[in-house]
């Protein structure tokens, strides 16, 4: 994803990252992704609903490990395709609007193998962590001449 490659007859990206930057990208993602799940299953699930305790915490540490492997061996590939689809655009805002959409469009995908309920979960705390991912990455990214 760098904004230096060419191919034969392609432009520049107007905005790009290197290999390790976008697997910390993918790394804080899974971490805001465990912290956000936390707030969610705290503020929002009625107490009810955990009949053990400990029960909210055992949750986010599987949901959030599991997160991380996916998002480590899938992320990337994930981030290309968005980046690839906004090569030209140059504007941070849109690309944190894409990666968030991406973000809960994936999270509902995979959420909705466990119900409606644990969709919804994902599709607000997937979405928003990469949203906020992507723009705590702004300072590492590599923007081509004339971006």
């Amino acid at each position: 994803m760098s904004a230096d490659r060419r191919g034969p007859d392609r432009e520049p990206w107007a905005i790009g990252f290197g290999t390790l930057a976008t697997y910390l990208g993918c790394l804080l993602a899974a971490g805001l992704f465990a912290g956000l799940l936390w707030l969610w299953l705290r503020f929002v699930v009625p107490a009810e609903t955990f009949t053990q305790a400990g029960t909210r915490e055992r949750i986010v540490v599987v949901f959030g490990v599991v997160a991380a492997l996916l998002l480590v061996l899938l992320g990337p590939l994930v981030a290309w395709v968005v980046a690839r689809a906004l090569r030209r655009v140059r504007s941070t805002a849109v690309h944190v609007i894409a990666f968030t959409f991406t973000g809960s469009v994936v999270g509902g995908l995979l959420g909705s193998a466990f119900g409606p309920d644990v969709a919804a979960s994902l599709v607000v705390t997937v979405g928003l962590a990469a949203g906020l991912a992507r723009l705590l990455m702004r300072p590492f990214e590599r923007r081509s001449r004339g971006a």
